[in-house]
């Protein structure tokens, strides 16, 4: 629960504003970023409200492309909405904050902060999408150990998973039998 700033609609991108209410994120405006909610319904001003923080949204009007780095969702450069593009002006705020899991359902799993700079810049987050085997290694690529990681298999089979992290590489452990591809976020 918490208490909208503004009028918020149904899906809509928030953040935590200074004085503790929720506003709609903007990929354009610094000040309006990180995002770390979503509505649930709408919401109208000085209202509480549900906001998800993190799990599983669906929607029949959604159409998202499902796998690899085409099934990431941003923060969009219009207030509170979501977009499959990541912003790419060189003041925009990059922010992938879930991941298509069918053309109607998403996981919402922020923070996925990639810093100003259109496309990332501060090097602080990676991510992919990789067939890995139990036991298998992810080259991140970040020369740190990475202090969270987000693993989730594509299809529609939930997969368990465990890790193990070093400063190049994320050793991922599951019991599906095969080669899942996963889609992967490290953040250091």
């Amino acid at each position: 629960m918490g208490t909208a700033g503004e009028a918020l609609g149904k899906h809509k991108l928030v953040y935590r504003a200074a004085d503790s209410t929720w506003k709609l994120s903007d990929a354009n405006t610094i000040t309006t970023m990180i995002v770390y909610g979503i509505t649930v319904s709408a919401i109208s001003s000085g209202v509480k409200g549900k906001i998800l923080l993190m799990g599983y949204l669906r929607n029949v009007a959604w159409a998202w492309a499902v796998g690899g780095e085409a099934g990431l969702i941003y923060a969009s450069g219009t207030p509170g909405e979501l977009t499959q593009t990541a912003p790419a002006l060189p003041t925009d705020e990059v922010q992938a904050v879930a991941v298509a899991l069918t053309s109607t359902s998403l996981l919402f799993a922020p923070p996925g902060y990639f810093g100003g700079g259109g496309g990332g810049g501060t090097g602080a987050t990676a991510f992919g999408t990789t067939a890995v085997a139990n036991s298998g290694t992810i080259a991140h690529g970040l020369a740190a150990v990475p202090t969270r990681v987000h693993l989730i298999a594509q299809g529609t089979v939930p997969i368990e998973f465990s890790y193990t992290a070093d400063n190049t590489n994320i050793t991922v452990y599951h019991t599906s039998g095969g080669s899942p591809t996963v889609n992967w976020e490290a953040e250091v």
